[in-house]
C-alpha cells in the first residue's frame, strides 16, 4: 500500500470506522486454486489490518479468534445501576388538636425551619377568653374561702361551708390550667430542625381535630 493509502486508513481507524475490507490479488487468486474452503473477509483483512493497528496508538485489533477466547475483550460488560436509599434520621406529621381556623403556616414546601419554631399557629380569641373568664372565677372562688375562714374563725360559719369554698378554690384552678392547655393548641411548635416536605393546610383554612397539617423531616 502507498503511504497516502496507508494515511486514510489510519484516519478511517482513528474515526472508529473499521469496516475495512481489503482484498488482495494473492487471496483472491489462493480462493480460486482452493474452492474447498474460501477465505473469508475477516481472515483476508486481519493481516493487512494488523500492521496498521500496530502503527497507530490507541487502536487494538481483535480478531475473531480473540473474541471467541475473550468476550469481555470485545465489548466491555456495562457497569450495573448505583442505586441509593435515602432516609430521613427522624420524620413526623404534625396534626391538628383542636376545632378552629389556620391563622399562619411556616414557610413552603422544601422551607427549613428550627427546633422550637411555630409550625402553625390558629386563631384562638375565644381560648384566650376562657383563660381569662377562668382566672376571674378562681380569684372570687379565692376570696369566697377567705371570707369563709373569717367567718368561721367568729363562729359565724360552719366547717362545711369552709371545705366547700376551698373547694370552689381548687376547681377554679383547675380550671385555669385546662384554659391555659387549649390555648397552648393555638400554638404548634417544630418538636426538631428540619424542612416541610408537604403542606396539607392553607392559611385561613378550617380544620378539624386530627386532621394533618405539616410533614416534616431531618
Amino acid at each position: 500500500m502507498t503511504e497516502p493509502c496507508v494515511h486514510r486508513v489510519r484516519e478511517r481507524l482513528h474515526a472508529g470506522l473499521l469496516g475495512v475490507v481489503l482484498l488482495m490479488p494473492a487471496a483472491a487468486a489462493a480462493q480460486a486454486t482452493a474452492p474447498a474452503r474460501p477465505a473469508t473477509p475477516a481472515a483476508i483483512a486481519v493481516p493487512v489490518l494488523r500492521p496498521l493497528a500496530a502503527a497507530v496508538p490507541g487502536i487494538a485489533l481483535v480478531t475473531p479468534a480473540v473474541a471467541a477466547a475473550s468476550p469481555s475483550a470485545a465489548v466491555a460488560p456495562a457497569q450495573p445501576p448505583v442505586r441509593v436509599l435515602l432516609v430521613p434520621a427522624r420524620e413526623t406529621t404534625v396534626v391538628s388538636q383542636m376545632v378552629g381556623r389556620v391563622e399562619t403556616v411556616v414557610g413552603e414546601l422544601g422551607a427549613s425551619f428550627r427546633e422550637g419554631e411555630p409550625l402553625v399557629v390558629f386563631e384562638c380569641g375565644e381560648q384566650h377568653a376562657r383563660l381569662k373568664i377562668a382566672e376571674a372565677e378562681h380569684d372570687a372562688a379565692r376570696q369566697q374561702h377567705v371570707t369563709k375562714l373569717r367567718l368561721h374563725g367568729l363562729d359565724a360559719a360552719g366547717g362545711a361551708e369552709v371545705q366547700l369554698a376551698a373547694t370552689a378554690v381548687a376547681r377554679a384552678s383547675a380550671q385555669i390550667e385546662l384554659s391555659t392547655q387549649q390555648r397552648a393548641m393555638c400554638r404548634i411548635d417544630a418538636p426538631f430542625a428540619g424542612r416541610v416536605v408537604k403542606l396539607h393546610v392553607r392559611a385561613y383554612q378550617g380544620v378539624a381535630v386530627g386532621q394533618p397539617l405539616i410533614d416534616s423531616f431531618t
